[in-house]
């Protein structure tokens, strides 16, 4: 069903009429609720759905510039702790406050003294923190795919959201001069944002270059003019004079990758990540001319900042660059301090730089002289969130190389860290983590070291701690516990059986040989189904712990990312293969029954049955997909949401979704189809029921007409937000999906969340 502006709706019996004009719209799905819950149609709500998507291809079709913030269908977004690795920061030189940006979130460290910052409030965003600018006790945000965000940090332990703006890209990069923002939004180029009222930011204009791998990635101002880093795109000018018509000026190829962009005097400094540093004279803007170069072909170049006659420039594998350039044609290395994990961003201080380190957090380091730089302070960051489980009111989440963390979320609102345990050394990084009981398992491998197998107590979720662990071999990935054996899979081919019920002394029992790298395994009764790479599923027969055997496998359309199984059914994840379904209720002659095509990179599947969740991780079209499986051989998908980064795992328990989203932390989601119920009304008329709802698209009142008898409105949530009597009367609704339930008609079906 296609409803556009001005559309009148009459229903008899399952018959539906209506008029169309102007634009379509998305606003609400109460039309489309119209046709399967008043109108006596049996409609499920997979039907709807499948409207309701119809509908959505058409208005992208009809605005494609529109889009913004994260899309979504009948799935919701709750909450976040979206901390991972350091990416920005920026500095506040008044109170001596450093903002460390964390994967999604912020911390906000009183740097007084530099050798011992102490955290003193975070920040939680919604996208991940790809730029920060701090200015006039505001603190600008550029949040990739969560677009600007604007905080007051008046007070510095209560920092206030005032706002956010969803550009149409992906925010990556900010400059704010007198009443504006400008973002370096990706692939949407420049974008102008009004912030005279920080509390509602309005975009007057955007400027953009299409074409492959153009994206701009930073900005720098002065005068009348924006400076841009673009990627592919090398070097642009933009003139700003009027912020509603924005346009460019000049521009000058680079060899490779424009990511940085520093201004000093009539000179910008470009980073180009794989070339090194390029000077620009800019003093003729509509014509910038390359003046000096500093080649770094063995290093790479991530950002750049200028004070006084040096440049620091973030060169990630190698840490801190200092170059020299009081001759800015000629700029020579001063110094390289090298950081222990990848330097992305920097920001100078007076006598000290800033250095953003991925997983190993913020290094202060002091360069008062810039030919010795000493490191001299560091605050800890977490790491890439690479898998969930929950138990009871806590999720778990294997954060690589910071370890295990413990995440209360009796208010799924308001996720809290109440505990966590970290490995200092050797196999650190923790890949997955299943919770049995009063133990979490949790697989650890790092370069170069054998994977450990290690049971952590977690009776006191508060205080985890190591009771035993089991050193492997080889290299392991993925885990499945079941009774008193953990199943862990190996690079190499091969999963290996250990017994765990001495929880304080695993030891190795049993182990199958693979041809194929198995990267995946979910263990049921006496089988054990492995994903590989290559080799579709493998089924091993586990029943001798001791000897497990592999009894057949089944091919996948791709190498699979991930398997769940559930009921008769393995349900697995194939990357861009798409999601394929095995019925396994036969272990040993497993057969494919259902398959659909994921539109980009299907890597992470849990099942809560009938729903089935798919992680795609394609950037920069991230989603969670949410798929109808109450028909293994015919599974459609019914909702989706957006997700700020890829979702590498993730947990369920009723209608909350636990996704480990790579570097952005635990998300939290709900599905909004869990609870819904579906029953026929008994009490029938055979009264002909019309309606009238405009206008359409909807505004924020919108007006219901029914001639006859009573219409209940409900929100997904099975609130009662409104009875539509006899004639005509305004009811405030904003855009989202509501229910129908009318009294007195032919045998109707309705819907009605819980």
């Amino acid at each position: 069903m296609r409803c556009k502006k001005g559309a009148k709706i009459a229903l008899s019996g399952t018959k539906m009429k209506q008029t169309m004009s102007n634009k379509l719209s998305l606003a609400l799905l109460i039309i489309v609720g119209l046709k399967g819950v008043i109108s006596g149609a049996h409609t499920s709500a997979a039907d709807v759905t499948k409207e309701r998507n119809e509908l959505r291809e058409l208005n992208e079709h009809n605005f494609p510039e529109e889009k913004a913030g994260f899309d979504s269908l009948n799935t919701r977004f709750v909450s976040n702790w979206p901390f991972g690795r350091c990416g920005a920061v920026a500095y506040d030189s008044i109170r001596d406050i450093v903002f460390m940006g964390s994967g999604g979130g912020i911390y906000v460290l009183d740097i007084s003294d530099p050798m011992s910052p102490t955290e003193v409030a975070e920040i939680r965003t919604r996208g991940l923190v790809e730029g920060l600018l701090y200015k006039q006790s505001k603190l600008y945000v550029a949040s990739g795919k969560g677009g600007l965000e604007i905080w007051d940090v008046t007070q510095i332990n209560v920092p206030l959201k005032l706002s956010s703006y969803f550009t149409p890209g992906q925010a990556y990069g900010i400059a704010v001069v007198g009443q504006y923002a400008y973002v370096a939004d990706g692939d949407h180029g420049l974008r102008v944002i009004d912030i005279s009222d920080p509390t509602a930011p309005q975009e007057t204009g955007g400027c953009y270059t299409s074409g492959n791998n153009y994206r701009a990635l930073d900005v720098a101002v002065a005068g009348q003019y924006a400076y841009l880093a673009y990627d592919r795109g090398g070097f642009r000018v933009v003139a700003i004079s009027d912020p509603a018509n924005p346009f460019e000026v000049g521009s000058y190829n680079i060899p490779d990758w424009a990511v940085g962009v520093a201004l000093a005097g009539s000179y910008a400094y470009l980073a180009d990540y794989f070339e090194g540093i390029f000077v620009m004279d800019i003093s003729d803007p509509s014509d910038p001319t390359e003046i000096g170069h500093y080649d770094t072909t063995d290093l790479l170049t991530k950002d750049i900042v200028i004070s006084d006659s040096y440049a620091y420039i973030a060169a990630y594998d190698n840490g801190l660059l200092i170059l020299d350039i009081s001759d800015p044609s000629a700029p020579n290395k001063v110094s390289l301090y090298n950081t222990p994990c990848l330097a992305v961003e920097v920001a100078v201080v007076e006598s000290n730089a800033y250095v953003a380190d991925s997983w190993e957090g913020l290094r202060v380091i002091d360069i008062s002289n810039p030919s010795t730089p000493v490191e001299i302070g560091y605050h800890a960051t977490l790491d890439s969130a690479r898998r969930t489980a929950v138990s009871g009111s806590y999720v778990y989440i294997a954060d690589c190389a910071a370890g295990l963390r413990v995440i209360d979320v009796l208010n799924p609102l308001n996720p809290i860290e109440i505990g966590f345990y970290k490995i200092s050394d050797g196999a650190k990084c923790v890949s997955d983590v299943v919770v049995s009981g009063s133990y979490a398992y949790v697989v650890c491998e790092w370069f170069g070291y054998p994977t450990v197998l290690r049971v952590i107590d977690i009776s006191d979720p508060s205080n985890p701690t190591e009771v035993g662990h089991y050193t492997t071999s080889g290299i392991g990935y993925r885990l499945a516990v079941v009774n008193s054996y953990a199943y862990v899979t190996e690079w190499s081919g091969g999963l290996r059986v250990i017994d765990i019920s001495d929880p304080t002394n695993p030891a190795e029992i049993g182990y199958c040989g693979l041809l194929r790298t198995a990267t995946s395994v979910a263990a049921v009764n006496a089988y054990a189904y492995v994903g590989t790479i290559g080799g579709g599923l493998r089924v091993i027969d586990v029943s001798e712990p001791s000897d497990p055997v592999e009894v057949a496998y089944c091919g996948t359309p791709g190498d699979v990312a991930d398997v769940a199984v559930s009921g008769p059914c393995a349900y697995v994840a194939c990357g861009g293969g798409g999601l394929t379904i095995i019925d396994i209720s036969d272990p040993e002659n497993p057969t494919e029954i259902g398959y659909c095509d994921a539109p980009h990179l299907a890597s992470s599947v849990a099942v809560s049955e009938p729903y089935l969740y798919v992680g795609d991780c394609w950037v920069p079209l991230e989603k969670l997909r949410v798929m109808d499986v109450s028909d293994p051989s015919n599974p459609f998908e019914i909702g989706f949401y957006d997700t700020p980064g890829g979702v590498n795992g993730m947990a369920v328990a009723g209608s909350h979704i636990y996704a480990a989203d790579c570097n952005v932390g635990l998300q939290i989601y709900e599905n909004l189809l869990v609870g819904v119920e579906e029953r026929e009304r008994l009490e029938t008329t055979n009264e002909k029921l019309e309606i009238e709802v405009y206008p359409n698209p909807f505004s924020t009142v919108t007006t219901i007409q029914r001639p006859a008898a009573s219409i209940h409105i409900y929100d997904p949530t099975g609130r009662r937000i409104g009875t539509v009597k006899s004639n005509t009367i305004g009811i405030n609704l904003k855009p989202g999906i509501y229910f129908l339930k009318s009294e007195g008609c032919e045998s109707i079906k309705i819907i009605k969340v819980k």
